[in-house]
């Protein structure tokens, strides 16, 4: 019973040492962007509420979301959208079919 304990101590101590490992690793690249440094929202001590129900979200929590699944490499990150183009003007051709209106 002794061993197995040891063996599952061993086990859980190796499977550790790889998480760490792995966390100090960079992350493998997904898109072309780069991940975007967001700034953490943070109140000051006079910013805040008196009490919990007061208090209000300093940030969108979807977009919290998202950049969070960015960060994992869950999604690839994405810059802004441009504009889609206004269609052109359409030219407008007189067929010659009417000057041989019989």
């Amino acid at each position: 019973v002794d061993s197995e304990i040891a063996e599952l101590e061993k086990a859980v101590e190796r499977r550790h040492k790889e998480r760490q490992e792995r966390a100090l690793q960079p992350r493998k690249r997904i898109g072309k962007q780069n991940v975007p440094k967001v700034p953490e929202a943070v109140q000051l001590s006079d910013e805040l509420a008196g009490s919990l129900r007061q208090l209000q979200p300093e940030t969108n929590s979807l977009s919290d979301a998202f950049n969070s699944f960015v960060k994992r490499n869950i999604i690839e990150p994405r810059g802004p959208r441009r504009p889609k183009r206004t269609s052109r003007k359409i030219k407008t051709i007189e067929k010659w079919s009417h000057k041989y209106f019989k």
